[in-house]
């Protein structure tokens, strides 16, 4: 925190003391919050009403504009919640930001913003097949994850599409990857979470321990820093790059509370937007 706080001052008006600033938000709500909630409710980002139905994804572009994307559409909100534009989608399976541009993954593919579909094949003893697209994270600005139903494993593409490599054997429902490349998945039948290493190695979150028990995840995110943050109904639980468990944000009958979480993201400061499907709202936690 020192550190940063020496890019803060040092460099007043710069993107790094703007990021520095953000990372030490984070490490200040996750570290010294000390007997106090770590997070409390802020605003209603989106009063979706029609439009948030069916919401599978949720991600962010650099200028606060939040983008849903549901089974049908994918929505695009300003930071004060006003549609920005709402674009039609058949069986869309997620977004996710490649820089500010969305990246939106079909059953059988992929689309960069407003190009055209690229088709994906998948390589599956020996042949190339279809894939069964269930949801897909953005790696790097060359590669993108993409967890496949049929052969029941995660696959590493480019983002033009072409295929790399098997990277586990992993049937994933939702997916998400940190700043060192590392992977986290829920695993689509039991609700297994999983990490998984670049080098495709994959080791098992217990379902319990010190502090926390799982209920059934419903998705997972990364911060910039690395912290892993897991969705579940009612609360978001949140662990250290290492693996600690650190905390439990469960803000039941307190303001913005929600019991029905569909999907959720984690910003560049840590901030929470988390999506209750029956309130059909996306409210924002800081």
């Amino acid at each position: 925190m020192r550190q940063m706080e020496i890019v803060r001052l040092g460099f007043k008006g710069t993107p790094e003391a703007e990021q520095a600033l953000e990372r030490n938000t984070i490490l200040h709500r996750l570290r010294l919050r000390q007997g106090q909630p770590v997070y409390r409710f802020a605003r209603t980002a989106v009063d979706g009403r029609a439009l948030l139905r069916r919401v599978i994804n949720v991600d962010m572009d650099s200028k606060g504009r939040v983008y849903v994307a549901t089974r049908q559409s994918l929505a695009v909100f300003n930071e004060s919640g006003g549609v920005v534009r709402t674009e039609p989608a058949n069986e869309l399976r997620g977004v996710a930001m490649h820089g500010d541009v969305p990246i939106w993954f079909y059953e059988r593919g992929t689309r960069e913003g407003t190009n055209a579909l690229v088709s994906i094949a998948i390589s599956d003893q020996n042949r190339q097949r279809e894939p069964d697209i269930q949801a897909g994270a953005v790696v790097s600005g060359e590669a993108m994850l993409i967890a496949d139903r049929r052969t029941k494993a995660v696959h590493r593409v480019s983002m033009s599409g072409g295929y790399q490599s098997r990277l586990a054997l992993v049937d994933a429902a939702r997916i998400a990857v940190g700043p060192l490349g590392e992977a986290a998945a829920i695993e689509r039948e039991t609700g297994a979470l999983l990490l998984i290493a670049p080098d495709g190695k994959t080791r098992p979150i217990p379902a319990a321990g010190p502090g926390y028990m799982f209920r059934g995840p419903i998705d997972v995110a990364f911060d910039p820093l690395g912290h892993l943050y897991v969705l579940e109904r009612d609360s978001v639980v949140i662990f250290a790059p290492t693996g600690e468990f650190l905390s439990v944000f469960a803000p039941g009958s307190a303001a913005g509370a929600f019991r029905t979480a569909a999907a959720f993201h984690v910003d560049a400061a840590g901030r929470l937007y988390v999506y209750d499907e029956d309130a059909e709202r996306l409210q924002v936690f800081q």
